[in-house]
């Protein structure tokens, strides 16, 4: 589970918010109850109301569990689908508070900004590979000053994910686009990079010199021979300001389907199980 809220008791053993513990016996069960039907769980020792929804289960040994007296999880399900889970252990409620209650309350609270942020995060990000999406991309373009000193586009598109998928199973597909967004955010960083979808990125850079540019052209040939398995064709396009973005973005798409077909006639598909390749062509402007 990535996303996580947990309140951890000081006296309980750290390894409980890394998930360790929870390996041990039963708590699967819990887990089960909690993440896959959606229920609140809490343990039979934690002051409950008469009207709380939840699914009431035993601890079973203090020591084993490394210090947990109670325990109690509320999982956030978004249409039917589990977006992440608090976790409370050893939260101190006096017998008369209405411990369940008012964990659904703080939980109600932190699920809306959660789930708020979230459809936030899926506007902006792409979900496989972190780097910003293709609706982040197109808002970026239309906020731009065009006075910016100095832009550049780059395209880069994988020459050999449809061979990755066929051969190797979509799994190893989705490795390689991880693995190119990565290289660029290496280079770019992340905050830079955007996938459009499928195979292809684009790197927005503001404020950039030629000359820095250039350097970024070369750190990227130098960043992605040492990829195994990984071949891209690019296009590459700088303008001294933003007053025609979107030819700039033509451009440079151009310039990197041209160098794709290039790409594809001179290697075989069986070549691409090479060293990290970057075709390319940049004129400067």
């Amino acid at each position: 589970m990535k996303r996580a809220f947990t309140y951890l008791d000081p006296g309980c053993d750290e390894t409980l918010s890394k998930g360790c513990p929870l390996e041990s016996a039963g708590l699967p069960a819990w887990w089960r109850i909690a993440l896959e039907e959606g229920k609140f769980v809490v343990s039979s020792n934690v002051p409950l109301g008469s009207g709380a929804f939840f699914e009431q289960v035993e601890i079973p040994n203090r020591v084993a569990w490394g210090g947990v007296d109670t325990l109690m999880i509320a999982p956030f399900v978004e249409r039917g689908t589990l977006e992440g889970v608090l976790v409370a252990v050893n939260a101190r409620f006096e017998q008369t508070i209405d411990a369940v209650a008012l964990f659904e309350t703080a939980s109600f609270f932190i699920r809306s900004s959660f789930v708020g942020n979230l459809a936030r995060f899926k506007a902006t990000y792409d979900a496989l590979t972190s780097v910003r999406s293709r609706e982040a991309f197109e808002s970026a373009v239309r906020d731009i000053d065009e006075a910016t000193a100095g832009v550049g586009i780059v395209f880069a598109d994988i020459d050999n994910l449809k061979e990755m998928n066929d051969d190797h199973g979509h799994s190893a597909g989705d490795a390689l686009l991880m693995n190119a967004a990565q290289a660029l955010c290496d280079v770019f960083s992340e905050s830079n990079v955007y996938r459009m979808g499928g195979d292809e990125f684009v790197v927005l850079l503001k404020n950039v010199a030629r000359e820095d540019f250039e350097h970024y052209r070369l750190a990227l040939a130098e960043r992605l021979s040492e990829e195994q398995g990984m071949s891209i064709s690019t296009g590459f396009a700088w303008e001294p300001d933003a007053s025609d973005i979107h030819s700039m973005i033509e451009s440079a798409d151009q310039e990197m389907y041209l160098n794709k077909e290039r790409h594809h006639e001179t290697m075989r598909p069986s070549a691409h199980l090479g060293g990290g390749v970057l075709s390319q062509r940049f004129e400067k402007r």
